[in-house]
């Protein structure tokens, strides 16, 4: 395109100056001292409407926009790259973009903006040799509020988080590949790390930036572990059991380890000391399904005969976890379409160790895992937060009448293909007294 003639109607001198809109304030620390080279992004919604400036070294900014409505966004430049640390709120500063607070521009200028950050917690990251050491992350704990964040380590090993006033922890994770991260340890003051996180050393943050944190691992990050429970999960007939979830279970859900089986059935799962339970699950779709619990004998259905497992610092071996055997089938809809959410109590005369409950998937499917003996399936539909009665499983495919009941041997085999016909939708259905 050319040919573009731009003719001033005066003298260039003349001509009145145009500008836009103008965002003017300041960023000052915990201290109230002004802050240079921090990244203050006037955040429209969208790249094409935002814009980025940076403080001066008297802590203020002066940006030029356009009219609308805006949130400031706060970075601080790292490794040749702005990082969002968080945002500019009512009371000055937020890490949550939800209390991010909304700036209108209608043609005048808005001034007087100040934003004031929290403490930093900043520190190292070193190996065993004293060198830095780069791809770990640490979440900075709150344990009064159970608010995590995650801190990236740069290159030259150190990090840096805007925390506030808070009695903080630091957890250590290590990259394990294929978009997984492994827990190792936890700063532990004095002593630099530990791997027990009642050890944890608490970093408390008052009004003032605390700094010359020092973590240091006693290996490289890969070579950080703890011991390992290890054993196999069998089949009713005593084949592997590919692909069941083997969960070490503590008291709280910091406590929580998964792993799942390989195609020998086998199970490697890392851990720190302390005692566990281990319990079992069975993927349907994209749920875990509870199937039981690693118990004395080898396996129990009841969470409260659960063997407890005492890890220490050596490994534990030759765990063998004998599934009994599985009640499979599908719930079926009037139209022969699956149907998810129904109850199904595996039943064998008693509440407890005699029964086990299980639902069905998105796509109608069950499994229950239970002793041997003799059973009927009972049929439940939802009823609000709970559950009611509203018929049992026989050959034809469904009864409301208890005599009809089909009833299944477990001997030592799996009973598959059961299908459960439902008259109607069940949440049309009658309770069953």
């Amino acid at each position: 395109v050319t040919g573009i003639e731009i003719r001033f109607a005066a003298k260039r001198a003349e001509l009145p100056e145009v500008r836009p809109p103008r965002l003017q304030g300041a960023v000052l620390g915990a201290g109230g001292e002004p802050l240079s080279g921090i990244g203050v992004g006037v955040w429209g919604g969208s790249t094409a409407n935002s814009k980025l400036g940076v403080t001066s070294a008297d802590g203020t900014f002066d940006i030029a926009h356009q009219n609308g409505t805006f949130e400031l966004w706060i970075y601080t430049r790292k490794d040749g790259a702005w990082h969002l640390r968080g945002y500019y709120s009512e009371s000055g500063f937020t890490p949550h973009e939800e209390q991010a607070a909304s700036i209108e521009v209608a043609g005048a200028e808005v001034t007087g903006i100040e934003i004031r950050l929290p403490p930093w917690i900043r520190g190292t990251v070193l190996g065993p040799d004293g060198e830095p050491v780069e791809g770990v992350f640490l979440w900075i704990r709150d344990p009064a509020t159970g608010e995590a964040r995650f801190v990236g380590v740069s290159a030259d090993g150190t990090f840096d988080v805007l925390s506030g006033d808070g009695t903080f922890a630091l957890e250590v994770s290590a990259w394990e590949g294929e978009d997984a991260w492994r827990r190792i340890g936890w700063y532990g003051g004095e002593s630099g790390f530990t791997t027990e996180e009642a050890q944890a050393a608490s970093i408390e943050v008052s009004g003032a930036d605390v700094g010359g944190i020092e973590i240091r691992l006693p290996a490289a990050p890969a070579d950080v572990r703890g011991p390992r429970v290890r054993g196999a999960v069998l089949g009713a007939d005593g084949e592997p059991a590919e692909g069941i979830s083997v969960a070490l279970l503590g008291e709280s859900y910091g406590d929580y380890r998964l792993g799942v089986t390989a195609a020998d059935g086998t199970f490697n799962v890392e851990h720190r000391r302390g005692t566990y339970r281990i319990r079992l699950a069975i993927q349907r779709g994209d749920v875990w399904h509870p199937a039981g619990w690693h118990g004395e004998d080898g396996f129990t259905a009841n969470e409260e005969e659960a063997a407890r497992i005492e890890v220490g610092d050596d490994d534990i071996t030759g765990i063998e976890i004998r599934l009994p055997p599985r009640v499979s089938g599908i719930v079926l809809g009037p139209d022969g379409e699956p149907v998810e959410g129904v109850g199904l109590w595996l039943w064998g005369g008693s509440p407890g160790s005699d029964s086990k409950f299980g639902g069905s998937a998105a796509d109608g499917t069950f499994d229950l895992f239970h002793r041997n003996g003799a059973f009927t399936i009972m049929v439940y539909a939802r009823d609000g937060d709970g559950w009611r009665h509203i018929g049992w499983y026989e050959d034809d495919g469904f009864t409301t009448i208890d005599h009809r009941a089909t009833e299944i041997e477990l001997d030592g085999a799996d009973v598959t293909g059961i299908e459960v016909r439902l008259h109607r939708d069940p949440d049309e259905m009658p309770t069953v007294e």
